[in-house]
């Protein structure tokens, strides 16, 4: 039974094992170089000469206002994103460069007037930080030559930044003091402003003469065409009746007239509408109580009123003194007279209905009449309006140009006379107290990791070169003693330590590989020949957990059982407990149970495919009697089986742990990993083995045939 996690966790440790042994061997060499690498820096950081830099900020005012009004500005109160990053080349360009230079007497400065720079220095350039990609150099036309090297000290000097997607610029300097560096950052965020009030003022006096050449031009425009207009009405008699000074007396009494047609004309055709419909009431016979004049005749409802009071004490006579009461009868006349006055009141109403008709009709006739008379009369008057309202529109376009520039000229007469500014210093250069160049705690550590990981190439690199002469001399003494060597399982670089059943399952899918072929091989070296009485028991020790002598143990009865041997395995590692685990017999009784007489040996011994296998078992073996007793085991086994191997504890360091186990066996055989080779305990394993009379041998395990066989062989 496989177990994919017990061999990754597996894997895992002995990665971890071989990682620890690397750094035990060669942590000197790593820390070493480490330390030589950070030590290096703080020699070149020290010899360096230090920069500071110091940074002012600028604020860009987005409320600005524009000399073409203050309409204009308030539309526009914000600036935009393309015009905040074109203020970074204004402040590298070489004009107001120069005035820097000037003010601060640059060109006697030796930082920035000479033009030696050491290599140190140019070492050290390479680390400042970039202009943007969007800044080029300084332009020299027009300077002097003697300032071409200043301007270009300085610009390199200069670091102009805007802060995110804000209004604020940060004007950073770097130099070789603290104080110059802050008094550089403050001078250039200074004359960055000046030099903004100034080409502010600038504008403000084109704009002024602009307006004043403009206002003497547009008065004489508006003086004439308001004289055009005023001549215009005298020559045809045409005065004014409404503000807007474009309508004629004819025009506005021809409107006033076409309204009250529309409302005449309205209420006839509601009066002719209720003649209608009550002459058609009156010709069907039917009610006129539906009538809409009718239902709203307040002497109609006061009648219905009477009525119906006369009703209710009709009824309450009736009741109280019967149909013959003497009241009866005058309540009855009573009644007689309300309805006939309410047939007369509707009569008339319906008559009025006819009559307010013919008079709505007769005065929407006449107002007809008159709207004909006038529209004959003011014909003529159309061309002249139209003429006459030309003339007013452009007198009104000339008059609303002059006022807007006769404004705009006092705004920008007033706006010169304030100096105001388009930014302005938000936060001065402090004094760094530290310099920004050579950062050299930074520079130290990432040395000394650089460093740590240089120390680990030249330490892998070595134990790479102790493959050839070292290999050579720790094989060459047990090269005497090699059993057999089994190469790496197919495209499994190495596998698991111990994973057993992926062994197992390879050697039956693919019996001619060159593992399962060097499997075979060994079989047949330490497998009793046929004919042989007895049986013969072989027990197998790892140089360490990595060498896979689990594994081994388990394909070499596999191999020998597919030949028809009767072979037995005896997992006797109850440290690992590796061959028990791996194929699923983990917690059950077994060798220990049957060394003490706890348990017959053939009711734990379990049969597979190919050969039979006795686990460790749950309790603990007592280590003085375990060798003894083990022999006896094994003698007896050897009646019943052709092989029997013994899987035993591996050797680790200084513990020789197998070689209390090797009498029991006929022969000891210590298998090892190819690269267990480069390991010091491997020669003192060899020398310890030697001496044991039942050695049989050493067996490489997971050797690369297309390298290390080569290596060998030489």
């Amino acid at each position: 039974m496989s177990h994919p996690v017990d061999q990754r966790e597996e894997l895992d440790r002995l990665d971890l094992d071989e990682i620890k042994r690397f750094l035990k061997r060669r942590w000197k060499l790593i820390v070493a170089t480490a330390v030589l690498c950070a030590v290096l820096a703080a020699v070149i950081c020290l010899s360096l000469t230090p920069t500071y830099k110091a940074t002012a900020q600028v604020l860009l005012d987005p409320r600005r206002q524009h000399v073409f009004g203050s309409d204009q500005a308030g539309n526009d109160s914000s600036l935009d994103s393309s015009v905040v990053d074109s203020q970074i080349p204004i402040i590298l360009s070489t004009r107001l460069l120069a005035k820097v230079i000037d003010k601060e007497h640059l060109a006697e400065d030796p930082e920035f007037a000479s033009t030696k720079q050491g290599l140190l220095d140019r070492i050290a350039s390479l680390f400042r930080p970039a202009k943007p990609v969007n800044i080029d150099g300084p332009s020299f036309d027009g300077i002097d030559p003697k300032l071409v090297p200043v301007i270009s000290h300085l610009f390199d000097k200069i670091d102009v930044q805007r802060v995110q997607k804000s209004y604020v610029l940060s004007i950073s300097v770097s130099a070789k003091t603290a104080a110059k560096a802050t008094r550089l950052a403050d001078s250039i965020a200074r004359i960055y402003v000046e030099d903004q009030v100034e080409v502010h003022s600038h504008a403000l006096q084109q704009a002024a003469d602009f307006f004043q050449d403009r206002l003497g031009s547009l008065r004489q425009q508006v003086h004439e065409s308001e004289q055009a207009v005023a001549d215009y009405r005298k020559a045809h008699g045409l005065t004014p009746v409404t503000d807007d000074r474009t309508t004629t007396v004819g025009q506005q009494q021809l409107q006033n007239l076409n309204e009250k047609l529309a409302q005449v004309s309205a209420d006839t055709a509601a009066r002719l509408a209720a003649y209608q419909q009550a002459k058609d009431f009156k010709a069907r016979g039917s009610s006129l109580d539906s009538l809409p004049e009718i239902i709203r005749s307040p002497v109609i409802n006061q009648l219905r009123t009477q009525q119906a009071e006369l009703t209710r004490r009709a009824a309450d006579l009736a009741a109280m003194y019967g149909p013959a009461f003497p009241a009866m009868a005058q309540i009855k006349a009573q009644r007689a007279g309300l309805d006939r006055a309410i047939a007369a009141e509707m009569t008339r109403l319906v008559s009025t209905t006819k009559n307010d008709y013919e008079v709505a009709k007769a005065r929407e006739d006449s107002l007809r009449k008159s709207i004909a008379g006038l529209s004959e009369t003011s014909g003529g008057d159309d061309d002249v309006g139209v003429r006459l309202r030309e003339l007013e529109r452009i007198n009104l376009a000339n008059r609303a140009l002059f006022e807007n520039f006769l404004n705009r000229a006092k705004l920008t007469q007033e706006q010169s006379s304030f100096e105001e500014t388009d930014a302005r210093v938000i936060s001065p250069a402090l004094e760094p107290t530290s310099p920004s160049f050579p950062k050299t705690k930074i520079i130290v550590a990432v040395a000394f990791v650089v460093g740590l990981i240089l120390g680990l190439g030249l330490a892998m690199l070595l134990d790479r070169l102790r493959r050839t002469a070292p290999v050579r001399s720790s094989t060459a003494r047990a090269d005497a003693f090699i059993l057999g060597r089994v190469p790496m399982i197919d495209g499994a670089r190495g596998g698991p330590a111990d994973g057993v059943a992926e062994a197992l399952r390879h050697l039956e899918a693919h019996p001619g590989s060159p593992f399962a072929r060097a499997v075979a091989s060994l079989t047949d070296r330490i497998a009793p020949a046929a004919g042989t009485e007895g049986g013969r028991t072989l027990l197998l020790a790892g140089l360490g957990a990595d060498a896979g002598a689990a594994s081994l143990a388990a394909c070499l009865a596999a191999a020998a059982g597919a030949e028809g041997r009767r072979v037995l395995v005896v997992d006797a590692d109850q440290g690992r407990r590796a061959l028990t685990r791996q194929l699923g017999f983990d917690g059950r009784a077994g060798l220990a149970e049957v060394l003490h007489g706890e348990i017959a040996a053939n009711k734990v011994v379990a049969a597979l495919p190919r050969f039979a296998m006795l686990p460790v078992g749950a309790r603990k073996l007592a280590t003085k009697a375990t060798a003894k007793r083990l022999r006896g085991f094994l003698a007896e086994a050897c009646t019943r089986f052709d092989l029997v191997l013994v899987n035993g504890p591996a050797f680790s360091g200084s513990d020789m742990g197998p070689l209390a186990l090797a009498p029991a066996a006929d022969g000891l055989a210590v298998v090892a990993s190819w690269d267990q080779l480069l390991r010091e305990d491997f020669i003192a394993v060899v020398d310890a083995v030697a001496d044991q009379p039942n050695f049989a041998g050493i067996v490489l395990n997971r050797v690369e045939t297309s390298a290390d066989e080569m290596a060998l062989a030489g």
